[in-house]
Formats: structure tokens, sequence, C-alpha cells
């Protein structure tokens, strides 16, 4: 199979593919092997950098080619946006989560029909983003038991690494 690019085309993939490799391997210890296909298909594609006109998003390390943003600035923006995201997502999830658990048992919970779980969750999500918005997180609240037990283990942690 043949695919042809445009330079315009091939400086897309190549920032599309930046981003993903960044966000699979984000959380991935040095031993990226179960990853290999992904680092097999960056080294491929920025072979090809130069003959597209693209060589200044491509740096060679250890031996192979890796991708490189052309925009550096631009590129940790989108990230930082997708953490944003994914963070508040992921935050009022839980928090949904959490309150449904608190309301309804599970015997209760089953006995809901999915239309009215799934009205629950979208009504109690949209609020919480509501607030979010409004207030970021600061009325979040910890309870004062959890907050001196945290401190505790905190204190502990700092004595031990003095050691």
């Amino acid at each position: 199979m043949k695919i042809n690019f445009t330079k315009k085309q091939f400086k897309t993939l190549l920032e599309i593919f930046n981003l993903a490799t960044w966000i699979v391997l984000y959380d991935v210890d040095n031993d990226a092997r179960e990853h290999s296909n992904i680092l097999e298909l960056e080294t491929y594609l920025a072979s090809y950098a130069k003959q597209m006109g693209c060589e200044n998003m491509v740096f060679e390390h250890k031996n192979k080619l890796h991708i490189n943003p052309e925009n550096e600035k631009e590129f940790e923006e989108i990230i930082e946006n997708y953490n944003n995201n994914i963070f508040w997502y992921d935050l009022n999830f839980r928090i949904t989560e959490k309150l449904l658990s608190q309301r309804y048992n599970k015997e209760e919970w089953t006995q809901l029909s999915e239309y009215d779980k799934f009205s629950l969750q979208q009504i109690i999500e949209a609020l919480l983003n509501e607030e979010f918005c409004a207030s970021g997180i600061d009325k979040l609240m910890f309870s004062e038991s959890f907050v001196k037990n945290l401190w505790a283990k905190i204190d502990d942690a700092m004595k031990d690494r003095e050691k």
C-alpha cells in the first residue's frame, strides 16, 4: 500500500503522532517494550521527515529517530489543556460515583432503570461541573480527621526521608 502526503499533511501527521505518543507513553516506565510497535512506527515516520521538509521536527537519540513538536509552546499548551480537561472530567466522574454510592445501596441502585441511572449521573455531573466552573476546587472540603491523619503521614514521611 502506498499513501501520498503533502508536506502540510505529513507535518500534521507528525504532530498528531507526537501528541498520541505522549499520551500513550506518558506513564510508562523506561521499559517500553509493550509499546515497541509505537516506537517503531515513530522511527519509521521520522525517517521520512527530511524528505518531506520536516527535518526540524525530528531528533536522534540512541541511534533512533524521534518526533519532536515544531512548536514546543503550542504542544505544551495542548498537553496542559488535555491534562486540565482530564482532571476535571475525572474529578467530576469520581465525585458523582461517590455521591451515588452514598445515596443508593446496591439493591436500590439495581432497581433503578438504566434511564434513571443515566439521568441521575447526568444531572449530578452537570451540577458539579457548574459548581467547579464557578468556584474551582475552593469549595471542596476535607474532614478534620482526614487532614489530621494525612499531615501525620506527611510528617512521618519527612522524618523517614531525613534518616
